[in-house]
């Protein structure tokens, strides 16, 4: 199942595509936000979608470290309820807390 993960900001969103296996995934573009049609931000995640067969869509949720919803939590919200009235596929969004920690822990030097 390939997925698509979205790191929402207020100027860029990173798009970052996995595999066909949904083992791993990579960055595949950062898309610039217009200000002024931001329907065309979601449109052109909907192209990738379909371009990439795209079942499950991830959209990071930045939560404040005793589990509330701030400004940019709230915003990613939005950004994924308006992307589930454009897209088909399953959307989900998944706390970011501690994501930066669990993955240097979990690189390996290299050689």
């Amino acid at each position: 199942m390939r997925a698509l993960g979205l790191d929402v900001g207020t100027k860029t969103v990173g798009i970052a595509l996995s595999d066909e296996l949904g083992w791993t995934a990579q960055g595949l573009e950062t898309l610039r936000r217009d200000e002024d049609e931001p329907q065309k931000d979601m449109q052109k995640i909907a192209d990738l979608i379909k371009e990439y067969g795209v079942e499950q869509v991830v959209v990071g949720l930045p939560k404040n470290m005793n589990g509330t919803i701030g400004p940019s939590g709230e915003r990613s919200q939005e950004f994924a309820e308006q992307l589930k009235e454009l897209v088909a596929c399953e959307i989900t969004l998944w706390d970011e807390r501690l994501t930066t920690v669990a993955a240097e822990k979990c690189s390996f030097p290299l050689m």
